[in-house]
């Protein structure tokens, strides 16, 4: 294996000689025929085939990717007869690599001459054009690594589902909603949450006390609640502003991966009541969907809600339960304004509105379609979600950390929802997010568009 710096030499000394170069490029995550076919074909066009391998850090095909290293990846296409060089690329796409090493073909597959995701493809192009090279696409049998990956990943359930789901929605259909995500006008109201993780380790019981002792360490500070949603909806559209009047740190104590407790710090707000309805009813008509965020902690109060109802906005609702407000926090208080109004709770949740349990996905439905006229997305983490009569799977493989993925789920689906998507593609997206956003910490990252495109592009593969 070879750096990009060395190889810029070695190509230099080859066309020298009068030596054609050929250059691919990609993940090869998981060699498989369709990659053999694809590089032979790809010699067939000049003397000499390097291979350049995007790093780690740059595959975006969801949690858990690539399933090997970088350098394990370059190793086994060096170990390709066809293949002359390899090397671990050092940019997001192969842009700057064709520039260097400037190659007399730059090769894809015909599946890249269809759908260009992230744009890579179209930049690539033009590099290849301006050293004066031609950008090829070979014709062979396409396979797909995510393809098999998903296959050996999935339960046999979520993987027979996502066959169902592709053969009714394509990726070019979902895409085309996200893309869409940028006219819509969103205005997120709610509390603010900061949510800090206090590592360590406890000490045990203190010897003079019946209390446990803890060892603090790193402390780490994200943001939650509807700065979360901000957060996740900004790389989506430019058109998505905040109300907020109360913030809450909620501080969890973490040991080895696991929350040991959590205390809650409640900020006094900074409008009156009369005020924060005030700005409510002033600025909402300039939006298409109003996203209400209600953590029960005080800033909806009635006088609140009742302007929020009153608005000819789609409301997206979410009504959360949590330790603040003692379960009396339910969507029973926006149940009067079902009409244009689109809910997003847990199961939990929903069976707080009914005032009953439900555990079979049919009893659930059925709420859904009696209560709701479908108007609801029922979300039960590690069960999925449920939409109108399907149950989507989770597609979460490495769980890290659940707290962030409903902040996730509700931001992502809401423009959706006003959008018109079908309810079970909005479920399906809305999990997706979900499943980004379990693979670390809190809310430290947030949802970024061309990484969920990439995620889906690679589950429907």
């Amino acid at each position: 294996m070879q750096s990009i710096a060395e190889l810029v030499k070695i190509v230099e000394d080859l066309k020298s000689k009068g030596k054609k170069v050929i250059q691919c490029h990609g993940v090869f995550d998981g060699l498989h025929p369709g990659h053999i076919r694809h590089l032979k074909a790809a010699k067939k066009f000049g003397d000499i085939l390097i291979v350049t391998v995007t790093p780690d850090r740059f595959v975006n095909k969801g949690p858990d990717r690539p399933r090997f290293s970088d350098d394990l990846r370059t190793e086994e296409l060096s170990a390709i007869e066809c293949v002359d060089y390899a090397a671990v690329n050092e940019w997001p796409t192969a842009t700057n690599a064709i520039l260097l090493l400037k190659p007399d073909f730059y090769v894809k597959g015909k599946e890249y001459s269809r759908f260009d995701v992230s744009g890579g493809i179209t930049e690539e192009s033009k590099a290849v054009e301006s050293i004066g090279g031609s950008l090829i696409f070979t014709d062979e049998i396409v396979f797909s690594s995510s393809n098999i990956i998903n296959k050996q990943s999935y339960s046999e359930e979520t993987y027979n589902y996502i066959k169902t789901f592709s053969s009714r929605f394509t990726f070019d259909v979902i895409y085309d909603y996200i893309n869409r995500i940028s006219e819509v006008k969103v205005l997120i109201i709610g509390e603010t949450i900061i949510d800090e993780y206090q590592y360590g380790n406890s000490l045990g019981k203190s010897g003079k006390s019946p209390v446990v002792a803890f060892n603090i360490g790193v402390k780490e500070r994200y943001e939650g609640g509807v700065l979360a949603e901000y957060n996740h909806l900004r790389t989506f559209t430019d058109k998505v502003d905040i109300i907020t009047d109360r913030t809450i740190v909620k501080r969890r104590y973490v040991e080895g991966g696991q929350k040991l407790f959590e205390t809650y710090k409640f900020e006094s707000p900074t409008m009156s009541e009369t005020e924060l309805c005030a700005t409510i009813e002033a600025s909402a008509r300039k939006y298409d969907v109003i996203l209400v965020s209600d953590f029960g902690h005080g800033m909806i109060t009635k006088a609140v809600r009742n302007v929020i109802k009153r608005q000819n906005n789609l409301l997206v609702i979410n009504a959360q339960r949590n330790a603040g407000n003692m379960g009396y926090n339910t969507i029973r208080k926006y149940w009067d304004r079902k009409d244009n109004t689109f809910f997003c709770i847990d199961k939990g949740e929903l069976m707080l509105a009914v005032c009953d349990s439900y555990d079979d996905v049919d009893q659930i439905t059925s709420i859904i379609e009696k209560e709701f006229n479908g108007n609801i997305i029922v979300t039960s983490g590690d069960g999925g979600c449920v939409v109108e009569e399907k149950n989507i799977p989770p597609f979460a493989l490495n769980v890290v950390d659940s707290l962030g993925a409903g902040d996730a789920f509700l931001s992502i689906i809401t423009p959706l929802v006003y959008l018109g998507a079908p309810k079970e593609l909005v479920g399906f997206v809305g999990n997706v997010a979900g499943a980004m956003a379990c693979s670390y910490a809190g809310n430290k990252e947030h949802i970024d568009k061309m990484k969920l495109c990439k995620f889906i592009e690679t589950i429907l593969k």
